[in-house]
C-alpha cells in the first residue's frame, strides 16, 4: 500500500490519540467538528495520510461547498470499533475483556458526549474478513454505541456514503470515490438499532 503525505494545502494539524482517535484539523474557518466511525485504523498518522482518510477529507471538503460560515467543519475525528492498527482486518486480534470495555467507553466519551454530527463508514461488520471472534466483538461494539448515538440523533447530523445490504455504512475507499455524503437517521425496529438513508 503507498501511503502520501497529507495535503497540508486543506489539512493543517493531525494529532492521534492512543491511536483510538485520529484528529485531522482542516485549513478553513470551519467552527465544527465532524466525526468519522470506522471498522479499525490503517497507519495513517501525524505525518502520512492513507487513501481511506484523503477520500474522507474530500468528502467532507465537497460537504463544506454546501455549507455557510459556522456551519463549515474545521476538524475531522475518525475513530474505531476495533482500535487494532492493520491495513487488512483479517489480521485483527481479538481484544481482552478490559480492552473492549475500554474502547467502547471511550466511544462513549468522544462521540456521544460532544454531540457532534457523525459520518458512518464501519463497511459491513457482518460480512468483514476479521476473524470470527473479533467480528462479534465489532458488532457489539457497534450495536451498544448506536444505541447510545439513538439518543441523541435529533441534536446532530447523520451520515453516510450508503448503506451495505446489513446496515452497515459503505466504507469510503470500497466505493466509488465521488460518492457523496447521503443524510442517514437511525432507525429501532424488530429490537434493535440500525441505519437508515
Amino acid at each position: 500500500m503507498t501511503v502520501d503525505t497529507y495535503d497540508y494545502n486543506n489539512v493543517n494539524g493531525v494529532s492521534i490519540e492512543n491511536r483510538n482517535n485520529l484528529l485531522i484539523k482542516l485549513n478553513n474557518d470551519g467552527r465544527k467538528a465532524i466525526q468519522v466511525l470506522m471498522m479499525n485504523p490503517s497507519y495513517s498518522d501525524r505525518e502520512l495520510s492513507d487513501t481511506t482518510t484523503k477520500y474522507v477529507i474530500s468528502s467532507v471538503l465537497d460537504k463544506n461547498d454546501e455549507l455557510t460560515g459556522n456551519d463549515k467543519y474545521g476538524q475531522i475525528e475518525i475513530f474505531n470499533v476495533h482500535p487494532q492498527i492493520a491495513t487488512d482486518s483479517s489480521n485483527l486480534k481479538e481484544m481482552e475483556r478490559y480492552e473492549c470495555k475500554y474502547n467502547l467507553q471511550y466511544l462513549y466519551h468522544k462521540m456521544v458526549k460532544s454531540n457532534r454530527d457523525i459520518i458512518f463508514a464501519t463497511s459491513d461488520l457482518v460480512n468483514s474478513k476479521a476473524p470470527v471472534n473479533v467480528r462479534h466483538q465489532m458488532i457489539k461494539t457497534y450495536n451498544l454505541l448506536l444505541k447510545k448515538i439513538y439518543k441523541i440523533k435529533d441534536n446532530i447530523n447523520l451520515f453516510s456514503y450508503g448503506l451495505t445490504e446489513h446496515n452497515y455504512g459503505f466504507h469510503k475507499s470500497r466505493i466509488n470515490a465521488n460518492t457523496p455524503l447521503q443524510k442517514t437517521d437511525i432507525l429501532f425496529s424488530d429490537d434493535k438499532y440500525h441505519l437508515i438513508v
